[in-house]
């Protein structure tokens, strides 16, 4: 998932200002790829399966449809015959998440595009990050719309492990949740060390709270290394801690994975002895 206030598109560092609900990329002339485009679909507002290169099989659509419906609780959830994400009837609802629904619902109402692209397998993309928009204007009739992809690695998260509890903490649907945090809302990840959770995530910790879920306790990932059996050779281990308060007590849980073989992780510093590391 990625930093609210600096992306990396290519070679170059672009900057981003979130600007009320918008999302607004600060030199856009300079930096924004404009182009115009022949499906008359891609100047309609809303959040959409990508229907380019990047396209999701349809076991990927069914399990962000599966994650998103536990999430919101939303029995008409889906995605039309055009791959837009339809709500159906807000009211038509058993358990899940309120303030997942109402995500999704401002989500519904956008007047601009965000697009759900399949990136499995790259070394660039940690679970999910949301990228550059792409500017698309029609020359003919001056329609325009900006186009927010939300780019995701569902190979990385076979590599999850720990607890089935935390595992079902951080999938696909949370994932997608915290991007449109920054996209819809305009939440941030800045935090001041790493045992902060960012204003984005403490946003998905409510849903994670309304649903039962575990909790994420930081916004960095501690990395450590591990030794292979029978090598003198060492990997480096990403993880993450959640806990679930039971009343009497909190139990902790820990969520690791290869770090090398995710995605990159740009260290934060070194803190007591370990890295501290972003992954989103």
């Amino acid at each position: 998932m990625f930093h609210t206030n600096r992306i990396t598109c290519g070679i170059t560092d672009v900057c981003y200002l979130f600007t009320g609900r918008r999302l607004v990329c600060l030199l856009m002339l300079a930096m924004a790829v404009t182009v115009e485009a022949g499906d008359p679909l891609r100047y309609r507002a809303g959040l959409r399966l990508s229907p380019d290169k990047n396209k999701l099989s349809e076991k990927e659509r069914k399990a962000i449809l599966e994650s998103l419906r536990e999430k919101t609780g939303l029995l008409e959830l889906g995605f039309d015959e055009d791959g837009f994400l339809s709500l159906g009837e807000v009211e038509n609802h058993r358990g899940g998440s309120k303030t997942a629904r109402a995500l999704l619902t401002e989500t519904a109402g956008l007047s601009y595009a965000i697009d759900l692209e399949s990136h499995n397998n790259s070394k660039d993309i940690a679970f999910g990050r949301l990228d550059k928009p792409v500017n698309f204007t029609n020359f003919s009739s001056g329609e325009q719309i900006e186009v927010y992809p939300i780019q995701l690695d569902f190979a990385d998260f076979k590599k999850l492990r720990g607890d089935s509890r935390v595992i079902a903490a951080f999938d696909i649907g949370f994932v997608i949740l915290h991007e449109l945090g920054h996209a819809v809302l305009g939440l941030h990840d800045r935090v001041e060390n790493e045992l902060e959770t960012g204003e984005c995530e403490d946003y998905i910790n409510r849903i994670r709270r309304e649903l039962g879920h575990p909790v994420r306790e930081s916004y960095y990932a501690r990395i450590y290394r591990r030794s292979i059996m029978a090598s003198l050779q060492t990997v480096p281990i990403a993880e993450l801690e959640f806990s679930l308060d039971k009343g009497s007590g909190k139990s902790r849980y820990r969520l690791n994975w290869p770090a090398a073989d995710v995605g990159p992780i740009v260290p934060a510093g070194v803190r007591r002895g370990s890295m501290a590391a972003s992954f989103n």
